[in-house]
C-alpha cells in the first residue's frame, strides 16, 4: 500500500487530475503453487505468517493494479486498464530465486 500511496502524486501529474492510486490496487498477495495451489489459504504465505519456511517451496508473488473504477466506464487512468504481474519464486534451503522467464515488459508478446 505504501508504494502505490508513494507513487500517486507521480501518476496524478502525468494523468493531469488527483489520483488514489492505492485504491487502483485490488489485491497483492502470495499464494503457493501447483498442487498445493488449490488448497489456497492452507499453508499459505500471508502477512500473519511467523513460521519459517519449508527447505523447498515454491510460491507465487502477484501485483495487480487496474486502471478503471468499479465500472468499465469508469476510467481514472485512460489508456490502462488493467496489469498484473506474477512472478514464481524457487527456494531450496536458504537459496531463493525468481524462477519467471516472461519478462516484466512483455507487451511485445502479445498480439495487436
Amino acid at each position: 500500500m505504501d508504494y502505490f500511496a508513494g507513487r500517486a502524486a507521480e501518476v496524478s501529474a502525468r494523468v493531469g487530475k488527483p489520483v488514489d492510486l492505492a485504491s487502483l490496487k485490488p489485491y497483492t498477495g502470495t499464494h503457493n503453487s501447483g498442487y498445493t495451489e488449490c488448497q489456497e489459504f492452507f499453508g499459505a504465505i500471508t502477512l500473519d505468517s511467523h513460521a519459517p519456511l519449508g527447505q523447498r517451496i515454491v510460491t507465487m508473488l502477484d501485483v495487480a493494479l487496474r486502471g478503471i473504477g468499479d465500472h468499465w466506464n469508469d476510467v481514472i487512468l485512460p489508456g490502462f486498464d488493467f496489469c498484473v504481474v506474477e512472478n514464481t519464486l524457487g527456494k531450496d534451503g536458504t537459496s531463493v530465486q525468481c524462477l519467471t522467464s516472461v519478462p516484466i515488459r512483455a507487451q511485445e508478446l502479445v498480439g495487436g
